[in-house]
């Protein structure tokens, strides 16, 4: 499912880059910044970064059929949940309330194995996290960062 969706996104990207950047934004960002985003693909977010800056990178070096394939095999044989315990360094787990993707509950796992964890769920926000809240993610880093 994984490389079939990243393959069409290329082919729709090229197609409709709009449009198709809108399709797949619905699945990482709120209801409310999805809205934004679609008003006003020009506006800046938080002064650094726009859907068309997005879709301009997209552009720029889309992945290829190939590269899509291998991602895919990576993400399917890829799994280290039980050497999590492994990892002696003060982690940060980090996820949105609403993540699809990367659900809470999985998030909780990954907390609970690995010793010294701190797990941290940002509010009404799904997969695109890091750059629907950007500044509410920075200050938790910076905060972690600072322990």
């Amino acid at each position: 499912m994984y490389k079939n969706s990243q393959i069409a996104y290329v082919k729709e990207l090229k197609k409709d880059p709009l449009k198709s950047f809108l399709k797949r934004a619905k699945m990482s960002y709120s209801r409310e910044f999805w809205k934004l985003m679609a008003e006003n693909p020009k506006n800046k977010f938080y002064d650094l970064w726009s859907v068309e800056d997005i879709i301009n990178k997209d552009l720029a070096n889309p992945p290829t059929p190939q590269d899509s394939i291998n991602a895919a095999n990576a993400i399917a044989g890829h799994n280290t949940l039980d050497r999590l315990h492994e990892i002696k360094s003060k982690t940060l787990v980090l996820c949105g309330e609403k993540d699809r993707v990367s659900p809470i509950m999985v998030n909780e796992k990954i907390h609970k194995r690995i010793p010294n964890s701190i797990f941290k769920i940002i509010k009404d926000v799904r997969h695109g996290v890091m750059l629907e809240k950007a500044p509410e993610v920075n200050q938790i880093l910076i905060d972690f960062l600072k322990d």
